[in-house]
């Protein structure tokens, strides 16, 4: 936030170089989201890129969702579970999935 006092014991300084065509990209993002400084972009772009691990995790949580669905749609399924009941678990999971990176998004963005 522009005006912000800086507090040393919560903050910590580096200084670092970037490839200009990286550079391009972190001023590009800047200015098509509106953020009114470039250490607010990088700031954002870090917590969007450190969250990406947790959404390859929900994402994977989805695709085993799948996996053993798939597995057990037949007409010897252990549970009784139809097809149909199936993909609906999965729908859920998929749901599930997009309202967490829809969060993590928000989250990242500072909104």
């Amino acid at each position: 936030m522009p005006g912000m006092a800086v507090n040393p014991d919560k903050t910590v300084r580096k200084i670092f170089s970037l490839p200009k065509e990286l550079w391009q990209q972190v001023d590009d993002y800047r200015f098509s989201n509106r953020i009114g400084t470039e250490a607010e972009a990088i700031r954002r772009l870090i917590g969007t890129g450190l969250k990406t691990d947790e959404i390859l995790d929900l994402l994977q949580n989805v695709m085993d969702d799948f996996d053993r669905a798939m597995s057990y749609i037949d007409d010897n399924d252990p549970a009784g579970r139809t097809e149909h009941q199936h993909f609906a678990e999965i729908l859920r999971d998929v749901s599930d999935l997009r309202k967490s990176i829809e969060a993590i998004i928000r989250e990242s963005a500072g909104s």
